[in-house]
């Protein structure tokens, strides 16, 4: 019986060290739990960074041809607000002459102040 036993015991043994050989260590157990964390963390990451990317995309693509838009009407409100041309140059008020000299360039309307109303200027040189 004696020997029963300790064949039981060593049966035991062996099945305890083969499992204790299949479980790993304590450390190995908490390396594992860090890089799932980290795996975790970079994917939690890489998502909003994704998410954030969609929305930024989404936005410009909505606001696309909006935006164009509204950059064109500003820079005309603000050219016509400045009395300046599209292209930036000074417009002429009635009281001003009518061809200024800039960079050896006339601009003007085309109307003379000097000469009768309606009577067309021809002008060498012209704008940019």
């Amino acid at each position: 019986m004696r020997r029963k036993h300790e064949e039981n015991v060593k049966e035991m043994n062996q099945r305890f060290n083969g499992v204790q050989k299949m479980r790993p260590s304590h450390n190995e157990v908490v390396k594992q739990t860090d890089r799932k964390e980290s795996a975790k963390q970079v994917h939690r990451s890489r998502k909003e960074e994704h998410r954030i990317y969609s929305k930024e995309k989404h936005e410009i693509k909505l606001g696309g041809k909006h935006a164009f838009m509204s950059k064109l009407l500003l820079h005309v409100f603000l050219s016509f607000s400045q009395k300046r041309d599209l292209l930036g140059n000074r417009l002429l008020s009635h009281s001003q002459e009518s061809g200024s000299q800039s960079n050896g360039a006339v601009y003007g309307t085309g109307y003379s102040t000097t000469s009768p109303a309606n009577s067309v200027v021809v002008m060498q040189g012209g704008g940019q």
